[in-house]
């Protein structure tokens, strides 16, 4: 269903890149970028950044999720389509 794509690891631990965002009862990762990017067609960006295998499984609440900073989000987008062209 998914192709396996990754992000630059530096990315992921530099904590310049991204903020954390605590889930409540109501979140699911299409809900959070929506609140975060402005539309949840990014989800998977925030999937990305928390090596989440199952994006269906419900969050628990008080969980602590990475979220890359928005002025990265059009690199990745840059990196995965290039990854997929390969």
């Amino acid at each position: 269903l998914f192709k396996p794509y990754s992000i630059n690891w530096t990315t992921i631990t530099d904590r310049l890149y991204y903020d954390t965002y605590e889930a409540d009862d109501l979140d699911w990762y299409d809900y959070i970028s929506f609140k975060i990017y402005t539309t949840p067609q990014l989800w998977w960006v925030i999937c990305l950044s928390n090596d989440v295998l199952n994006p269906f499984e419900e969050l628990e609440p008080g969980k602590n999720l990475k979220v890359l900073k928005e002025f990265l989000v059009p690199i990745i987008i840059r990196e995965t389509r290039d990854i997929a062209e390969k």
